[in-house]
């Protein structure tokens, strides 16, 4: 997906959902996105969804140690109303240039669609 966020004329968004314990992994991504950088974001996506065992309470413990603003209920107030408005009914969604990729896709689809957009 990086050469997707990297297309700045393609507006990619990703929605996804985390309990209220993963704050500070939240707070850690939020940061990392307004920092524009993606790449390392979904890194940490990845080795979120990825992750076994104990490696995500390592994740989670590896955030509390920095030393964050706060953004986790911003966030989650902000999700719970984007998930109402555009009827999102599970996650992680994906949407491009505001429209959602269907359900019938994988992430692993997405390829066909980045050069697609590349030939625009």
């Amino acid at each position: 997906m990086n050469p997707l966020f990297e297309k700045e004329d393609v507006k990619t968004n990703l929605i996804f959902s985390l309990h209220d314990k993963e704050q500070s992994f939240v707070n850690q991504l939020a940061q990392i996105f307004s920092e524009n950088k993606f790449a390392e974001a979904i890194d940490l996506l990845n080795a979120w969804y990825n992750a076994k065992g104990n490696e995500r309470e390592s994740l989670i413990k590896q955030a509390e140690k920095s030393k964050l603003d706060d953004r986790f209920e911003i966030i989650q107030k902000a999700h719970k109303e984007l998930f109402t408005a555009a009827e999102i009914t599970g996650t992680p969604t994906v949407f491009v240039n505001g429209y959602a990729l269907p359900r019938e896709y994988q992430i692993k689809d997405i390829s066909y669609f980045i050069d697609v957009l590349k030939k625009r």
